[in-house]
């Protein structure tokens, strides 16, 4: 545990997956979710044997009924590190575009696989690396391309651009940068495409860089951003606000008439009594 929490240190960018295995006495079989040896979640993999021995399964191959260890559970760990850890999924499962859900096809389930019941081995194939590691560029650059356009997106709620709330020479920096970090992402979808992952791997991981200088623009340009607050200019608010303008200048000139013809008629009544 102190190598692991070492290593953690060590490199901020080491997670960490535990894997649960709970091996059983019992003669009975169990299964997890009644169908599987292993299952594999966002954030740990469980697994459990039992000391049933081998299992029959709804397939058959070449008229014989297929069958699997249910006091080893090492292919369903391998293939839960490989769905929780780099996001590879069974070959046995196609997504369904119509349906809109995955749905189970297990034509390329077989050879060097460690999902499915039709291979027994515990090897994985050249596509299955490939696209641990396709997934792994993937990752890094969702990482930094995510992060960047939050960062952007902050300005859109003050109805800004970029050009507004930077200087002149900071936009200018602001400008290459952006381009270095394109130039990367064109790279990195090259030697992607050419199946050189060690290199297109290098480029995504170095957009983190170009994010990080690029958010600390940013923050120098967010002081100049400042927030009020304005009445909206509708129809109906004009409409009413007229309305008590003349109904209030109606009634202060009847309020005025009122003491005007109380103080002449005041006047009257005393003249008359001098009479």
């Amino acid at each position: 545990q102190l190598q692991v929490e070492e290593m953690i240190r060590s490199d901020p960018d080491t997670r960490l997956f535990p894997v649960f295995v709970f091996s059983l006495s019992d003669k009975n079989l169990l299964l997890l979710d009644r169908f599987h040896q292993a299952v594999s979640f966002p954030d740990s993999i469980f697994a459990i044997t039992t000391q049933s021995g081998p299992f029959t399964v709804d397939f058959s191959c070449n008229d014989e009924v297929l069958t699997l260890d249910a006091s080893d559970a090492t292919r369903g760990i391998i293939g839960s590190v490989l769905e929780t850890v780099w996001g590879v999924g069974s070959p046995s499962v196609t997504w369904n575009t119509a349906l809109q859900q995955t749905q189970p096809d297990h034509l390329w389930g077989v050879g060097y696989t460690p999902w499915g019941p039709f291979s027994q081995s515990r090897e994985i194939s050249m596509s299955t690396r490939d696209a641990m590691l396709r997934n792994q560029v993937y990752t890094a650059i969702y990482e930094s391309a995510n992060h960047l356009s939050e960062i952007i997106s902050v300005f859109k709620k003050y109805e800004t651009g970029v050009a507004d709330v930077l200087l002149p020479q900071e936009y200018v920096h602001f400008v290459r940068r952006f381009n270095v970090f394109n130039y990367k992402l064109d790279k990195a979808a090259m030697y992607l495409s050419l199946n050189n992952f060690n290199t297109s791997f290098y480029y995504a991981r170095s957009l983190r860089h170009d994010v990080r200088a690029l958010s600390s623009l940013f923050g120098r340009g967010s002081k100049y951003v400042h927030s009020h607050m304005a009445c909206s200019q509708d129809e109906d608010t004009s409409f009413v606000r007229d309305t008590v303008f003349v109904s209030s200048v109606f009634v202060t000139l009847w309020v005025v008439f009122r003491a005007i013809n109380d103080i002449l008629h005041s006047r009257r009544n005393l003249k008359k009594r001098k009479d």
